[in-house]
């Protein structure tokens, strides 16, 4: 072969997949020089990477988070995230796991957020109306305080991801040439390929509002230069607020939320950042985490040298109290200069009266944060 034809090949593959140009020059005179086939084989390279990764062989403990609003049917587009036409509001959050924060700090790696967000809300609308019962995951005193198995919640497996095709256009999923999305599976083989580390999709979740509620979504402490508006973050929160219910057999469709609701959303979930709740609400505790709590109340010396069995219950129910404003969304105090050291839920509720909006309080949530939990949450890989 000669030297101009190769390097022509090598500079059409190196624009192509952003491989190193060792592994390219390799691929090319493997494959006598053919594109196509090389970079077949540079994929196959990357989602062999990505594969290790999960098998536990390489660890790929770092990465990054991505949350977004989905788009609605009349037109909002991301970030407004309130019920209109046939579509409720809903958002997503996915991590996606890389080896090291070098690499979750590149363009090529927020694409490859972009592209698994995108495919997580295909997901979510194409599953919407069924199949987010409460799974009661017990947690108490660990990590992994996301929000997942609680009420609202739609966990996404990575395997869905995976086998999402291209959407068509738009998404950070593109070739890096403006290209069509090519699927989540092919982004990845890309992406490992281009920067030398197993990549892959670790968990994704959803909140669904009720008709006529809102959805918010923040990412905090953002990492790499965001493509196309995307991009991820360190923690990643999606929030749904809902009001009351209309009654039943009502024929009148629900307003629009009004556009201040998106603010209010928005405050709640750069709350649930920094608190990290574990549980939406006191009825949403896990009985297991409940009882595993009293039981470190009544193993602290105050309770368990009380006077008398009264006194120690009284320790014990104090000791409680303290837990759930510290675990419990709605128990926390509002991280917020606008709160004035009110409760998650007085707050929702009294800026849902101000809106004109009746009963209006959390009703899904969903926050991530890198590395943590254990990465089960979304259904496995």
């Amino acid at each position: 072969m000669s030297k101009p034809a190769l390097f022509a090949a090598i500079r059409t593959l190196r624009g192509r997949t952003g491989a190193p140009v060792g592994a390219v020059k390799a691929a090319l005179i493997e494959a006598g020089l053919d594109v196509d086939a090389a970079a077949a084989a540079l994929r196959a390279s990357g989602a062999a990477a990505a594969a290790v990764a999960r098998a536990g062989v390489r660890t790929a403990t770092d990465g990054g988070v991505r949350a977004e609003v989905l788009p609605s049917s009349g037109g909002g587009g991301h970030g407004q995230g309130r019920s209109v036409d046939d579509l409720p509001a809903a958002g997503v959050v996915v991590e996606v796991a890389a080896e090291t924060d070098f690499v979750a700090r590149t363009p090529a790696f927020g694409g490859v957020l972009d592209a698994v967000a995108e495919a997580a809300g295909r997901v979510l609308r194409g599953g919407v109306g069924g199949g987010w019962a409460w799974g009661g995951h017990c947690r108490f005193g660990g990590e992994g305080r996301d929000g997942v198995g609680q009420p609202g919640v739609v966990t996404i497996p990575p395997a869905a991801l995976l086998a999402m095709g291209g959407s068509g256009g738009g998404g950070g999923g593109d070739g890096g040439d403006g290209s069509p999305s090519r699927g989540v599976a092919a982004a990845l083989a890309d992406a490992s390929v281009a920067l030398g580390e197993a990549i892959h999709p670790r968990r994704a979740a959803g909140v669904v509002a009720p008709p006529g509620g809102v959805v918010a979504a923040y990412i905090h402490g953002r990492v790499g230069t965001p493509t196309s508006g995307g991009g991820g973050g360190r923690i990643g929160v999606v929030v749904a607020l809902g009001g009351d219910p209309l009654p039943p057999g009502s024929s009148t469709p629900p307003r629009p939320p009004p556009p201040e609701l998106t603010h209010l959303a928005h405050t709640v979930a750069m709350h649930i950042a920094a608190a990290a709740p574990a549980y939406l609400s006191t009825d949403t505790i896990p009985p297991c985490d409940l009882a595993a709590a009293t039981a470190a109340a009544a193993a602290t010396p105050a309770a368990a040298n009380a006077a008398s069995p009264a006194i120690a219950d009284r320790v014990v129910a104090g000791r409680l109290a303290k837990w759930r404003t510290e675990v419990v969304l709605e128990e926390q105090e509002l991280l917020s200069a606008s709160g004035e050291g009110s409760r998650v839920a007085e707050a929702v509720a009294a800026g849902g009266r101000d809106a004109g909006v009746d009963g209006l309080r959390v009703t899904a949530f969903v926050r991530y944060a890198v590395g943590e939990g254990d990465g089960t949450e979304g259904g496995g890989a």
